[in-house]
């Protein structure tokens, strides 16, 4: 693994000082963490408002785009890029999952409470998304779990990472299979015209340059993915998930949010769910070797046709001179 300290010197508008350092994790196993401790926004030091607090991520998740893709090897950005179909690829790969310590969090309400379905929801949806479940823990602790991020706020938070740490890298993995699924859906796509292309190539001898040339691509995005997939599938066997005993009614600070987070059963869905994406690319391999074969018949079909007319002009052409 490695640890570093990156202290971000990126140009802002005038009139703003910005100190940023960001602590960054990265593991073999694929987990990236990069993290930071607020000590003030625009002035404020205690009761950020929320708004604040959606601009501070915005502003972490670009430099730390930019920070993770230096890092990256050239094959992990043709990678990454096969993933996201995009030159802008950056914008998409580092936007993950965030997760927020709070001392306290101001109005202090029982946690049912902040999804009124209105104006606190709203606004804890800017850095959380859609919020999902709502716990209360001992100490007056809070536990907001949204699409987009989990906030903890309370006396003594801090002592809690290691137990939320493995779920939020369980919930990038999910984020990275509904990416694989959509570019999976766009392969298919590109085969189906493929496909059509083959179908009308009579009468269009030179569209068999351009039918090679799509599946020569396909065969490397299919190549890549396939690259891509195995080192998701050998990661998620790397992740430990600790468990609580379902019979047991006294349970600590950390069991309690193990048995909020449920973190087992989202492993077993990830795991269910890379093995579907194992399945459905190795049925799109099969499909890019049939067009494959096919283009090889359609270019013999092509050179017989073009030998038949050699032959018909040359007995033509003796004919003629008999």
């Amino acid at each position: 693994c490695m640890n570093l300290e990156a202290q971000v010197f990126l140009p802002e508008d005038p009139g703003i000082v910005q100190l940023e350092n960001l602590g960054i994790h990265v593991n073999a196993d694929g987990n990236c963490f990069v993290g930071c401790e607020v000590d003030g926004v625009m002035g404020q030091r205690d009761n950020i408002p929320v708004d604040l607090l959606c601009r501070l991520v915005n502003d972490l998740h670009e430099d730390s785009r930019h920070i993770l893709d230096n890092l990256m090897s050239v094959h992990q950005r043709h990678l990454v890029k096969c993933l996201f179909k995009s030159t802008h690829y950056i914008h998409y790969a580092f936007n993950q999952t965030a997760f927020f310590f709070a001392d306290s969090i101001t109005p202090s309400l029982p946690a049912n409470a902040y999804m009124d379905g209105e104006v606190l929801e709203t606004e804890l949806g800017q850095i959380l998304g859609h919020l999902v479940s709502a716990h209360d823990l001992e100490d007056g602790i809070v536990v907001l779990i949204g699409k987009s991020g989990i906030l903890i706020a309370g006396p003594g938070v801090t002592e809690l990472d290691h137990t939320v740490l493995p779920y939020l890298s369980i919930m990038a993995r999910l984020t990275f299979i509904g990416n694989f699924f959509h570019r999976l859906f766009i392969l298919e796509d590109r085969l189906a015209g493929i496909r059509v292309m083959i179908d009308e190539h009579y009468g269009r001898p030179q569209s068999l340059s351009t039918i090679r040339q799509e599946v020569m691509d396909t065969c490397r995005d299919v190549s890549l993915l396939k690259a891509l997939l195995k080192a998701f599938v050998e990661s998620l066997d790397t992740i430990v998930c600790s468990s609580v005993d379902p019979a047991d009614t006294e349970l600590s600070k950390e069991e309690t949010l193990l048995r909020i987070l449920d973190t087992e059963v989202y492993l077993k869905d990830a795991k269910a769910r890379s093995e579907d994406l194992v399945k459905l690319l190795e049925c799109l391999e099969l499909e890019v070797a049939a067009l494959h074969e096919n283009t090889d018949v359609i270019s013999e079909t092509q050179m017989f046709s073009l030998q038949e007319s050699v032959q018909t002009n040359t007995r033509n052409m003796e004919s003629l001179f008999r």
